[in-house]
């Protein structure tokens, strides 16, 4: 007689095992969007299959075994792949980690593996908090991205879609805990995972613009309620990134009325904008303005104050006085 796994509730799913609930506050804590049997497949000779989970951002199944898979199991996964086009991972065993190493087994099968292949690992990418199959002894991975020494280069935005995959990295440690710790006896329910951090690239960008803006990065992290730009969550950067948006519309009306003030200066002092726009130090575009072009705005209105009140018989004009 063979023992029945006890069924257990996480996140209103109810799992055949505690095993595949350990496997969802695993994915949780490193932030992979999943459904948990959301959709059942017919294969072509008639078989019936229902995966486990489906990763919402990457074409992915997971199925969850106690420990390693029958040929069976293998095969049925084998065709799923082939014939959705989808990859198909058997996680075979809950997510430990002993000493450092995790202890399960992950056979992955896709396009490139029709057959087949183990030793996966979950790595999580130390910039931007990507998560990922990784091969770690050949350096290959299941999602387009690429394994890359220095996490610097990530960093600076130089080689922008590649990411530094770790399986023991910080994240993948904690999930691994968050996993094993988790409670569910007398209704219990493990911690929720922690807020997922926007990436450095993200955060460098949001910066770029509010100094663009002229606003200092204080101010604007108190007026949006940030503690820092560098600790950012998702929601948080959001909101911020919202608030940015309407910081810069209303930038952008201001100068527009300033550049309607502009013509109507040059109009007065009979003075074609070309002119005005090669006495400034950058270009000055008064058809489409920009927020980071405001120091341009700025350096056109002294210019043109210096013209009305000084005769320049190199432009034909003379100083504009005030009405009496």
């Amino acid at each position: 007689m063979s023992l029945k796994a006890i069924e257990t509730v996480y996140r209103g799913c109810r799992f055949r095992s505690r095993t595949e609930a350990r496997w969802a506050v695993f994915f949780d804590h490193i932030w992979i969007r999943w459904s948990f049997e959301q959709q059942g497949y017919q294969l072509q000779d008639g078989t019936r299959y229902l995966p486990d989970f489906e990763f919402h951002d990457q074409k992915l199944f997971v199925e969850v075994k106690p420990g390693e898979p029958t040929d069976e199991e293998q095969n049925i996964c084998r065709r799923l792949a082939k014939e959705s086009g989808n990859a198909v991972a058997i996680l075979g065993g809950s997510p430990y980690q002993e000493r450092g190493e995790a202890t399960y087994q992950a056979w992955l099968y896709s396009a490139r593996f029709p057959q087949g292949q183990d030793g996966w690992r979950f790595a999580t990418c130390h910039q931007c908090g990507t998560a990922a199959l990784i091969l770690p002894l050949v350096h290959s991975n299941l999602r387009p991205v690429q394994w890359v020494r220095s996490p610097e280069k990530h960093r600076t935005g130089e080689n922008k879609e590649t990411c530094w995959l770790d399986d023991a990295s910080a994240a993948v440690t904690a999930a691994y805990a968050a996993a094993t710790s988790a409670r569910f006896e007398h209704g219990e329910q493990p911690a929720p995972a922690p807020p997922r951090l926007v990436s450095r690239r993200q955060v460098d960008a949001l910066r770029a613009r509010i100094n663009d803006a002229g606003v200092t990065e204080p101010a604007f992290c108190h007026a949006t309620g940030l503690l820092s730009l560098d600790a950012i969550t998702e929601d948080g950067f959001e909101a911020a990134a919202s608030r940015m948006s309407l910081i810069e519309e209303t930038l952008a009306a201001e100068l527009c009325a300033r550049a309607r003030v502009i013509r109507q200066r040059l109009a007065v002092l009979g003075i074609e904008e070309v002119r005005l726009a090669g006495s400034t130090s950058s270009y000055l575009d008064l058809d489409e303005p920009r927020p980071q072009d405001r120091s341009i705005y700025e350096e056109a209105e002294r210019i043109l104050d210096k013209w009305e009140q000084s005769d320049c018989p190199a432009l034909g004009i003379k100083p504009v006085r005030p009405s009496v």
